[in-house]
């Protein structure tokens, strides 16, 4: 999958607008350093089917500080996926707001 490819999970930290892209890496990468050792774990015993779940879980948790971030975060972890958009979507609404072209 190329980099143009990746799924990316957007966020607000503290009134700004956080982006991460959805691999193993960048999401360890933007947890505190202290989480890092338990999000391996739970990803290495996660099915690859709930990665994207996982995923979103633990950026959430690090951004958990925000209200919205966390009744977002209860509504995913209850099955409420309405909010959630795919890359195409994500690409489409980044060129609307910002005047930045989609996928090349």
């Amino acid at each position: 999958m190329s980099a143009q490819q990746t799924p990316v999970i957007t966020t607000t930290f503290r009134g700004e607008t956080v982006t991460v892209r959805a691999t193993i890496r960048d999401v360890r990468d933007f947890l505190p350093e202290h989480r890092r050792e338990a999000f391996t774990e739970a990803v290495e015993t996660t099915p690859v089917a709930d990665l994207m779940t996982l995923f979103m879980d633990w950026v959430w948790e690090a951004t958990g500080d925000d209200p919205r971030v966390a009744e977002a975060c209860a509504r995913a972890r209850a099955g409420d996926r309405s909010a959630a958009i795919d890359h195409e979507a994500y690409l489409d609404s980044r060129s609307d707001s910002h005047g930045v072209q989609g996928a090349a």
